[in-house]
C-alpha cells in the first residue's frame, strides 16, 4: 500500500498534487521478526490527484538460500551493499506552512 506523505489539498496551491510513500513493511510478527526478504522503494510517488496513484512498484530483494520462515543472516549486508543509502541530497522543495512541515 501506499500512505500520503504531503497534498496540495490546504497549501494554497493552484493546482492538484499529492505525494505518497510506499509501505514497505507488511506488518505483523512474522514479516518484522523472520524476513529472507526485503523491499526497497527508490524514492516517493506523485499524482495529479488527491488519490494515490496506480502501478507504483517497489524492488524485492530475497534470499533464497533462508528457510521460508527464518531470518536470513545476509540479506541486510548484501542490500546495504548493493543498494546503498545516498551519501548527499539536494533538497528541492519546502512547505514549512504544512502540518507538519514538510
Amino acid at each position: 500500500g501506499l500512505s500520503l506523505v504531503w497534498s496540495s489539498k490546504s497549501s494554497g496551491m493552484h493546482g492538484t498534487l499529492s505525494i505518497w510513500a510506499a509501505e514497505l513493511d507488511g506488518g505483523g510478527y512474522l514479516t518484522k521478526q523472520m524476513r529472507s526478504s526485503a523491499r526497497i522503494c527508490f524514492g516517493h510517488f506523485a499524482s495529479r490527484s488527491f488519490e494515490a496513484p496506480k502501478g507504483v512498484r517497489v524492488l524485492e530483494v530475497t534470499d533464497k538460500g533462508a528457510a521460508a520462515l527464518s531470518q536470513s543472516p545476509h540479506l541486510s549486508a548484501v542490500v546495504d551493499v548493493l543498494l546503498p543509502h545516498p551519501r548527499h541530497y539536494r533538497l528541492v522543495f519546502t512547505d514549512k506552512s504544512a502540518v507538519p512541515p514538510l
